[in-house]
């Protein structure tokens, strides 16, 4: 990867990723990383809700709309 940012975790510091806020992201041929496009769609796996998108702000906010509309929050942990 370009840059420094650290994929892996160490043992035991692991946040919790609950699969009620899984999102599947699909990128079509139309992407071009390099040139900041890109198209595709994002999947809600918990709703099967979906949406395409045109750019990467638009993935973030379907994502913060489900998560909104659904009542996930800090507040309601077990949703």
């Amino acid at each position: 990867m370009a840059n420094d940012r650290t994929l892996e975790t160490e043992p035991g510091s692991e946040e919790c990723l609950p699969s009620r806020r899984t999102f599947l992201l699909r990128f079509s041929d139309a992407t071009q990383p390099e040139s900041g496009v890109y198209r595709g769609r994002v999947e809600h796996i918990g709703t099967g809700r979906t949406a395409r998108f045109t750019s990467l702000q638009e993935a973030t906010d379907f994502a913060e709309e489900i998560m909104a509309t659904e009542g996930f929050s800090a507040e309601n942990p077990a949703h």
